[in-house]
């Protein structure tokens, strides 16, 4: 008997099975996220991270659905489908704008896909810039283009108006910056976020504010405890002062314990501002009241000390910390703030004692405060014009002092950071020539001995090495690369017992490596992981018990394996991923309550699966799957509303439930279906606005029915597909026009028929009969052309012959469903699958002769 073929329901054989692609007026995901894989991997997941989590109380999963394609899967032969489905499924794009985007080919198809000829995707478009420069030229009506215009060719000439666009330059270089704790990140995540919401930016940022209200309350104790020390140490000076008028014993005993709540005051104040700066969901407001309090104290002690320079200075060093604090929070504002207050004092302790170099050269430091919070602010000019202060005064300094080397230092610190803003600003040719005049002053300072100053030197190489990238000389950036690389290895090799110097050569060797892989040179590419490896692996055997050291050579290993595999080497990829996985299972081992070791564990083991798919080893890669599965369960269960971690819980188990049914194994199938189904009713509960959430679902009970049916639990069977046709009705009812749906509920309608006939029900089979053949006939004539309409029409018929008793009613069924067969067949439109309905629909009607 015909039946319907229900490939289309696994999402995950979508691609290959011959379904139609799903129309874009169904969303899947509120954003796709487009970027370059080489270069921006980091933010991407950062920024998708952050837009999903905002505006959400802490106990909810997140609002946004925004899919982020982590795998290359767009580069991967055969599954550019289904990026293309993801697309025409995702509401809005969000393109991470960059150099290397431009050139990526996948970026291009990508957005031009989203796009479409029309154009009409063009107002759904979003713009996050990751590296090089955007202008709108209002004359043109479009971008300013050149060759170095970070966005794909497809866009150019195809805008009206200039598009949303956020700056995320400041967290190319430090990746590690960009989360929600970071006021500057959260603002850009907020405009896309607002965008893609279709709603007011502030309305959006007064929820996360209520969901950050509870957040560290016992810091304002700490800054309680900070200022009553302030009042203490305050009590010491005028103690000291007062004794000072008695006797001198006294006196110097007074001003001992002046000195010593100084220390304590310093050492407290010091160590709260750098602390907070590892608080991630700080509110910025919280962090004012805290630094306010504990900046308190140590002005209470520059009160009751007018006259003391060294509690002064230690007021404009509290300070910088202080800005460098807000700073790593975003709040630019009280940084730049800190930063001008602390120089303030500076420069007065200067005027006040000028032959005190001391004094003099913390100018220069206070400025590249100032410096580094007007360039993260977006004044650029504001930047420069510090950091030339800084320059100009650091060049003075040194010019006076030449043999000393602190100062010819601080000119190369500052000569750094004017590199920095000039690369910022586009200007690649003055960054690079100040990188290299940087690197020029550690050259000539001739101490060649002094390891800081070789390792300072390595680290301007590898500054002018970054820069001569940018601008597109990758032999030159590649010989800067190696020289550095020279100078670590010989610091390593001159201290052996120095990890500091060893661990520095590994992290060199990984961006020779990197950059050898992306210009081809997979041998070269090679050659410098398997050396990173070495390295690491001679750190982790000097201190067994440094867990990032023993990360790291599961970071190489991992690298190894991928060069391997895409060498086709599978044999040597799997020797790597394989020990990658020991190293993960040590590392788990010996913090079980560290999600990242655990998260690493259950990555390592799914890597292993899909290689021992490949290699056709089932019973390997399913024993894989379902260890990652337990541990992913873990984790899911101690942080419920992390969205992510329930996605991967629903994947893997989605993975171990596919090879169990495929192996024949209908329990085991079973149990693992439950499990993604639990972790679907999650996330669908958690976001009932995600109607694709809700109907996987309905495919999840769809496939747990099935094999209910196999294992002769017709009842059972019959309660899931009813579920399921209860999800799949609500969902066309939100949107009448979605053929997808419609056919779902046509396939969920079918099998409660026929587990109702089997259960001797003909009356309810019957009405679940008639109402396929009614939502199947809807379909077929909306759309005559579409062959799978037409046969999921002659299911229909074929269905509902067999429990009416009308023999005259019947043989009309089958000749209706006879007459479309014959016609596709006529038309060449008959799968292979579909080759005997004829002689069936024949044969039935002989039957009734």
């Amino acid at each position: 008997m015909p039946e319907l073929d229900d490939s289309s329901r696994d999402p995950a054989g979508a691609a290959g099975s011959g379904a139609p692609a799903r129309p874009p007026d169904a969303p899947q995901y509120d954003a796709f996220i487009s970027y370059s894989q080489r270069s921006d991997k980091a933010i991407a997941r950062s920024l998708r991270t952050v837009i999903q989590t905002i505006g959400k109380p802490w106990w909810k999963v997140r609002g946004l659905n925004v899919f982020l394609d982590a795998t290359s899967l767009s580069a991967a032969p055969g599954l550019w489908e289904s990026i293309e489905e993801k697309l025409g499924r995702s509401r809005h794009l969000i393109l991470l704008a960059s150099p290397a985007a431009a050139a990526s080919k996948w970026v291009d198809m990508e957005v031009s896909h989203f796009v479409g000829a029309d154009g009409k995707g063009l107002d759904r478009l979003l713009v996050g810039l990751t590296e090089g420069d955007l202008a709108w030229d209002e004359a043109a009506g479009d971008f300013a283009w050149s060759d170095a215009t970070p966005l794909p060719p497809t866009l150019r000439g195809r805008f009206a108006e200039e598009p949303l666009w956020v700056d995320l330059r400041p967290f190319r270089d430090d990746p590690s910056a960009a989360t929600r704790g970071n006021q500057a990140f959260f603002n850009a995540a907020l405009d896309l976020a607002a965008a893609i919401k279709g709603a007011e930016k502030a309305d959006l940022y007064s929820d996360e504010l209520k969901r950050q209200r509870r957040n560290l309350r016992m810091a304002y104790g700490v800054a309680t405890v900070v200022a009553g020390l302030g009042v203490a140490a305050g009590f010491a000076a005028w103690l000291a002062v007062q004794n000072a008028e008695r006797a001198t014993a006294e006196a110097e005993r007074a001003l001992r314990n002046f000195g010593i709540a100084k220390d304590t005051a310093d050492q407290v104040v010091f160590d709260l501002a750098q602390g907070l700066r590892d608080v991630e969901g700080m509110r910025v407001e919280s962090l004012r009241t805290i630094l306010t309090r504990a900046g308190d104290a140590m002005r209470r002690l520059a009160e009751a000390a007018p006259d003391e320079p060294g509690v002064q200075r230690s007021e404009a060093a509290m300070l910088h910390e202080f800005g460098t604090t807000y700073l790593a929070a975003g709040d630019t504002g009280s940084a730049l703030a800190s930063f001008q207050q602390g120089l303030e004092i500076s420069r007065r302790l200067a005027a006040e004692d000028p032959g005190n170099p001391t004094l003099r050269r913390d100018i220069p430091v206070r400025l590249g405060g100032v410096g580094d919070a007007k360039l993260r602010a977006g004044d650029t000019s504001g930047a420069m014009t510090a950091y030339e202060e800084m320059l100009a005064t650091a060049r003075t300094l040194s010019e006076a002092d030449p043999g000393n080397l602190m100062l010819q230092r601080d000119l190369s610190v500052s000569l750094n950071k004017m590199g920095d803003v000039r690369l910022k600003t586009g200007d690649t040719s003055g960054a690079l020539a100040a990188y290299e005049e940087s690197v020029a002053v550690r050259r000539g300072v001739g101490d060649t001995d002094n390891p800081i100053w070789q390792r300072d030197l390595a680290v301007g190489l590898e500054k002018v090495a970054a820069a001569r990238l940018k601008a597109g000389d990758t032999e030159a950036a590649l010989a800067a690369y190696e020289e550095g690389l020279d100078i670590h290895r010989g610091l390593a090799e001159a201290e052996p017992g120095n990890t500091e110097w060893q661990r520095d050569a590994s992290v060199s060797l990984n961006r020779i490596g990197d950059l050898k892989r992306g210009a081809g040179d997979a041998e070269g590419a090679l050659a410098a992981y398997q050396e990173m490896l070495a390295a690491n692996r001679r750190l982790a055997a000097a201190d067994p018990g440094n867990a990032i050291w023993r990360r790291d050579v599961a970071v190489a290993l991992e690298k190894i394996g991928d060069l391997k595999l895409a060498a086709d080497d599978p044999d040597g990829a799997r020797s790597a991923f394989d020990e990658r996985l020991a190293v993960a299972r040590e590392l788990a081992a010996q913090d079980p309550t560290n999600a990242g070791w655990q998260r690493d564990l259950a990555a390592a083991l799914e890597r292993i699966g899909n290689l021992a798919i490949d290699s056709g080893e089932v019973a390997t890669a399913l024993a894989s799957y379902e260890e990652a599965g337990e541990i992913i369960g873990r984790l899911a269960a101690t942080d419920p509303d992390n969205i992510d971690r329930q996605g991967d819980l629903v994947a893997i188990w989605n993975k171990v439930a596919t090879m169990k049914r495929k192996g024949g194994d209908v329990a085991g199938a079973l149990a693992a279906y439950e499990r993604s189904l639990a972790g679907r009713r999650r996330l669908s509960e958690a976001s009932p606005e995600n109607l694709e959430a809700r109907r996987d679902v309905s495919v999840d009970l769809e496939l747990i029915g099935d094999l209910k049916r196999k294992a002769s639990d017709d009842e059972d069977a019959l309660a899931a597909y009813e579920e399921a046709l209860a999800i799949r009705r609500r969902l066309v009812a939100t949107d009448p026009d979605n053929v997808l749906w419609q056919r779902d509920v046509s396939v969920a309608l079918s099998k409660v028929g026929e587990v109702k006939q089997t259960l001797g029900d003909i009356a309810g089979a019957r009405a679940a009969f008639e109402q396929l053949l009614a939502a199947t006939r809807g379909l077929a004539e909306a759309e005559p052309d579409n062959a799978r309409w037409q046969t999921d029409l002659v299911v229909g018929y074929a269905k509902l012959q067999g429990v009416i008793d009308d023999p005259a009613k019947r043989r009309e069924l089958l000749t209706d469903a006879l007459s479309i067969l014959k016609r596709l067949e006529g038309e060449g439109r008959l799968s292979a699958s579909q080759d005997g309905w004829i002689a069936w629909a024949q044969s039935e009607l002989a039957a009734l002769d």
